[in-house]
């Protein structure tokens, strides 16, 4: 879908799978009134289902993506490929939901989402709940959002190397409602790039199962292994936040 407009009714992609791509699953690119439920993304290259630019009363609910894979470049290639099964950070997410997916199989990133607004809507849920990633890299990569506040809530990462992830520019961040275990890292919630007072806030989370995902012994005998280990990890503020490559 690009550039679609619509009267109010949405168009609908469901029960249908889509698998063995080279490139995209599904994109959708400046698009309004969209609903992709109950569908499967089966292998795929780089990005699994993308949205771009303005995504307008677009739903992603209950879909499961499976199995994205890295491109095969050269070793002479210096290309920065960026890879997520589920890539939205370029998108601008209005009146939309990302809810109830289950991603799996990453040979990166699972989810790559912008962060909730927590200045215009101070609770959770955010437009992006309910989601589960598993057997990856980085389950959650929460991107930068509409405003200095990100809110990252209501999702479930197990068997990943990095549960959930958030290092751009903001002041605050607000993290609630997260279920992380079997990771060597749970939650990396870095602020930077701005001015004034800098907070983190995390509460009614759950974490376990902190080690060396492929070192079923990880606590014995191996201490120096083991320091990079942490369920929650909150860097200093820095000047300088990371940014997406293109």
């Amino acid at each position: 879908f690009e550039a679609l407009t619509s009267d109010g009714t949405a168009s609908l992609i469901t029960r249908t799978v889509v698998r063995d791509s080279e490139g995209w699953n599904a994109l959708i690119k400046n698009s309004k009134f969209v609903t992709l439920e109950d569908n499967i993304f089966y292998i795929s290259k780089r990005i699994g289902v993308a949205f771009e630019g303005s995504i307008n009363n677009v739903k992603f609910l209950n879909n499961l993506i499976i199995g994205n894979l890295m491109r095969e470049l050269s070793s002479a290639d210096t290309t920065v490929d960026f890879t997520s099964a589920f890539a939205a950070h370029d998108a601008t997410l209005i009146s939309s939901e990302v809810s109830g997916n289950i991603v799996c199989g990453c040979e990166d990133h699972c989810i790559t989402v912008p962060a909730g607004d927590c200045i215009a809507q101070p609770n959770a849920p955010w437009q992006v709940k309910n989601n589960i990633a598993h057997s990856g890299q980085k389950g959650l990569l929460a991107t930068k959002g509409p405003s200095g506040c990100y809110g990252i809530s209501h999702f479930i990462g197990y068997k990943l190397e990095d549960g959930v992830i958030s290092y751009f520019p903001s002041n605050t961040i607000k993290a609630s409602a997260l279920a992380v275990t079997d990771t060597i890292r749970g939650v990396t919630l870095l602020t930077g790039e701005m001015e004034g007072q800098h907070d983190v806030n995390i509460e009614n989370c759950y974490f376990a199962g902190v080690s060396l995902v492929n070192v079923p012994n990880a606590y014995t005998g191996r201490s120096r292994e083991c320091s990079g280990l942490a369920a929650i990890l909150i860097p200093a503020a820095t000047e300088s936040a990371k940014k997406i490559p293109p």
